[in-house]
């Protein structure tokens, strides 16, 4: 750790770098420099300069750090914020210094004696194959020791050649927004898992906010790639054309893009608008207005709608009820303030008398406005189980599960209890973390009904419990 530690405080302190990679093979080898450079180095070249201007914008993590803590109201997790920006700085570092080394090994001789963890770049020997670990951060060891290995097979081919190629770009890391996207991801755990700022029916607020804050920083420290960060996120011609569909006021935290009418175009419309309409929020009560904002919002996990536009109101007097009511479908306007309670009743004695189908455009109009309801949701997921469409059963019961405690919310599902209740709430139970609930439940249900998707959960329970037995009691016991 110190040392680690001593090479953040030297790359900070240092006032720059130039990362040139050089090759060099051993003995017969030679001969397919070359070829490396012809496959392998384009996308080197790629990830250096993407990491280049990483490097460079986490250079100013201490005045991000100080401003970024200031703007989500948590001057008590500065130090926090700086040593996870850190944490990316030496990232970078490892990167560029690995890629800065190449080394062309036999994949013969590396076989007999397998310790290539190296930086960011190592092989894991598994029988006859070899995998490959990309990962920056898992060496201690000194710069000096840090290359990239090249395996070079008795045919003269690279190993895994497709597969170095792809990790490269991947882990670490292509275009001039690498730097800025990562600042992203730390602003968004941040907001998200530390803060506890997440709502999983009032996702524009997060993703408004993420974006936001992330410009915010950008500018601050004059980063280059700033404008082109927030033309990103910026409302497209596109998204223009479907500002009538789009819905900020039941916007889930969702990614089930194996559903048959997942809209890609729509979620994009619906991010971009929400970054629109936190930028508006900004030019409305400032720098200082998100802090008092924030600073109410943080650990107050589950806040809906109405929450986060009270405290606006409170604590920025701002009308923020008003601002997302311009995001949202007049059928839905409508229906926020009215008494929803009496749609779902109204479901709830359809589904009394068995009529699934029918409970389901009624669920789903009470939801529309008021997305809270994490009961009438999982009985929607019921009657679309009831009608075999699996992929929206899951779905209801997914966003039902992402919005609450496990243990803290009373299941009441409607309708003739057979193995469907069994499934509905123990999916509920296996998303929300109480899996040996869920386990029981769905036993019960498998027997009964012999669906592959029971199955799969079933038997994801039986593998995390025999890694867990392992683990404590050896794999021979």
């Amino acid at each position: 750790m110190k040392k680690i530690l001593f090479l953040i405080i030297l790359i900070i302190c240092s006032v720059s770098v130039c990362f040139a990679y050089n090759i060099t093979a051993e003995k017969g080898l030679e001969k397919y420099i070359g070829k490396v450079e012809k496959e392998i180095c384009p996308t080197v070249n790629e990830v250096v300069a993407a990491r280049e201007k990483s490097h460079e914008l986490f250079k100013h993590e201490k005045e991000m750090a100080k401003e970024m803590a200031y703007l989500l109201g948590c001057e008590d997790r500065e130090i926090y914020i700086s040593d996870n920006m850190q944490y990316y700085l030496y990232d970078s570092h490892v990167v560029l210094t690995t890629l800065n080394n190449i080394k062309l090994i036999s994949y013969e001789k590396a076989k007999t004696n397998p310790n290539l963890c190296v930086g960011f770049l190592s092989y894991e020997f598994v029988n006859d194959g070899v995998n490959l670990v990309f990962s920056s951060m898992i060496s201690d060891g000194e710069d000096k020791n840090f290359y990239l290995p090249i395996l070079i097979d008795e045919s003269g081919n690279i190993v895994k050649k497709d597969e170095i190629v792809t990790g490269l770009a991947t882990v670490g890391g292509t275009g001039d927004l690498k730097g800025a996207m990562t600042l992203y991801q730390i602003v968004s755990e941040t907001i998200a898992s530390d803060l506890k700022i997440f709502y999983p029916f009032s996702r524009w607020y997060t993703e408004g906010m993420n974006y936001k804050i992330t410009s915010l920083l950008l500018h601050k420290v004059s980063s280059p790639v700033a404008k082109d960060f927030d033309k990103l996120f910026a409302v497209t011609k596109e998204s223009e054309k479907l500002k009538n569909q789009v819905n900020l006021w039941v916007f889930p935290q969702i990614n089930l893009v194996m559903k048959n009418d997942y809209d890609h175009n729509l979620e994009s419309a619906e991010i971009q608008y929400s970054c629109k309409l936190v930028n508006e929020l900004y030019s409305k009560i400032g720098r200082d207005g998100f802090k008092k904002l924030n600073t109410e919002l943080k650990y107050s996990e589950l806040l809906t709608n109405e929450d986060i536009c009270r405290i606006a109101k409170n604590v920025a007097d701002v009308d923020l009820k008003s601002m997302l009511l311009d995001y949202i479908p007049e059928s839905c306007a409508n229906l926020i303030d009215t008494n929803v309670n009496v749609l779902f009743n109204t479901a709830y004695d359809l589904m009394a008398e068995n009529k699934y189908e029918e409970a389901i455009p009624v669920l789903e109009s009470g939801l529309t406005a008021y997305p809270y309801d994490l009961n009438a949701r999982l009985n929607l997921g019921r009657c679309y189980r009831e009608k075999k469409d699996i992929v929206n059963s899951d779905k209801n019961i997914f966003i039902a599960a992402n919005a609450t405690i496990p243990g803290e919310t009373k299941i009441s599902i409607k309708g003739e209890a057979n193995e469907q209740i069994y499934v509905i709430v123990g999916k509920y139970f296996y998303m929300s973390g109480s899996v040996k609930d869920a386990y029981t439940l769905l036993s019960v249900a498998y027997e009964k009904d012999k669906s592959e998707d029971i199955k799969q959960i079933l038997d994801k329970i039986e593998l995390a419990r025999k890694k867990q037995h392992d683990a404590l009691y050896g794999l021979n016991d």
